[in-house]
């Protein structure tokens, strides 16, 4: 079985993921808890298939609220090098206060996806890309 296999298979049971019901998954977020960020099942396997490893380069496109850069920084207990790129300048605080409040830190900056950056071209092993209007964040709830 694949590593990519394997981590969608464990996603769901995975010791470092809590699942808590709906109606008190606002209770939690705007309790702020340091070590936790509420997230959907599908953004979190999203970055458990990811298999981030220590030492790698991971670049997140459209990555707000940072939910998926902090999973694959999980992966690689912290060690690997990460970016995570926004379209909108007014939401990189958001994703800057989430990795900083889960002991992660990332480079942060608004970057056009379509555009790139020329300089990261080859050399990442591991690119997060949901773009805008992908819906995988919400998939499991919709019909």
């Amino acid at each position: 079985m694949s590593t990519q296999k394997k981590a969608l298979a464990n996603a769901p049971s995975d010791p470092a993921s809590l699942f808590i019901a709906k109606e008190k998954a606002e209770e939690v977020e705007k309790a702020s808890v340091p070590s936790f960020l509420v997230q959907d099942r599908a953004s979190m396997i999203s970055a458990a298939v990811l298999c981030a490893g220590s030492g790698e380069l991971i670049i997140d496109t459209c990555a707000c609220p940072g939910g998926k850069t902090a999973g694959a920084l999980a992966d690689a207990a912290g060690k690997a090098e990460a970016f995570a790129f926004e379209l909108h300048e007014s939401k990189l605080s958001l994703i800057t206060k989430n990795l900083a409040r889960l002991g992660f830190s990332a480079e942060v900056a608004a970057l056009d996806a379509r555009m790139g950056r020329e300089e990261l071209f080859g050399t990442a092993l591991r690119v997060i890309c949901d773009v805008p209007c992908s819906g995988l964040g919400v998939l499991g709830k919709k019909p």
